[in-house]
């Protein structure tokens, strides 16, 4: 995947608490997320990172990563690329870099599909 054209972002984050937690997919606007965590050990049942298969189990899936020691995981963002963690409230250390569509880019693709949502609501019948 040849990123040179997306802007990178970058955050940095100590704390999570009950309200980061859930599962969820990112914004269309993201094509790479990139997390990489830095506490010691990891103590707590929450705040470990899945990927899952659904945006409602988090029994489902497929690599859940525990945020300690260096640990890195990435995805591609897609229409099914549910993730998330269960509630925590503790420090989490972690660095998350993302590559973002370019502006342009996500602008057309956004009118693309107003226009052809417009499109199917004018051929419906009833």
């Amino acid at each position: 995947l040849d990123l040179r054209q997306n802007p990178l972002q970058i955050t940095a984050r100590k704390y999570v608490d009950e309200t980061d937690s859930g599962l969820h997919n990112d914004s269309r606007t993201k094509v790479v997320t990139v997390l990489m965590y830095f506490n010691e050990h990891w103590e707590h049942a929450g705040g470990k990172l899945s990927l899952t298969r659904n945006e409602q189990d988090f029994e489902d899936y497929s690599v859940e990563c525990e945020p300690a020691k260096g640990n890195l995981i990435a995805f591609v963002r897609s229409a099914t690329s549910f993730h998330g963690y269960l509630p925590c409230n503790a420090e989490r250390r972690s660095i998350q870099m993302y590559w973002v569509k370019a502006k342009r880019e996500q602008r057309d693709a956004d009118r693309a599909g107003t226009a052809l949502k417009k499109l199917k609501r004018f051929f419906k019948r009833g």
